[in-house]
């Protein structure tokens, strides 16, 4: 087996194969990605060599090429206690009671983030 050129670990690596970041790496040789896994999965392409890099907890995204991302806001609008998501409302009324009852719901927030509201789904667009 040819060895990686470079084994970049992490432990937050993200595929989007699952929901949640894994302790592991990613192996490189030349411009591929020739694997991405756990330490052992990873074992048998570090040679004496090989590159490698641990980045600790930084996020590593292998494979990702997205020229136009909302990462940050899609973590955002999927926390419960950051956001309250309008996606479903169907009017004005509709909004503002899903904002008061969150707003309710987290009299510790700051502020209160409403976040995916479609006002030309409405019953009345506004």
């Amino acid at each position: 087996m040819d060895k990686a050129d470079v084994v970049i670990k992490s432990n937050a690596v993200f595929t989007g194969d699952g929901l949640e970041p894994f302790k592991g790496g990613v192996a490189v040789r030349g411009d591929k990605i020739v694997a991405c896994g756990d330490d052992a999965h990873l074992a048998p392409f570090i040679g004496p060599d090989t590159e490698v890099r641990d980045f600790g907890d930084q996020l590593v995204m292998p494979g990702l090429i997205d020229s136009h991302t909302h990462f940050a806001q899609g973590a955002f609008m999927t926390d419960p206690d950051f956001a309250v998501n309008l996606i479903d409302c169907t009017s004005f009324e509709m909004a503002m009671e899903r904002v008061v009852a969150f707003a309710a719901d987290h009299p510790d927030n700051e502020w209160i983030l409403g976040c995916q509201i479609i006002q030309f789904q409405w019953d009345v667009p506004e």
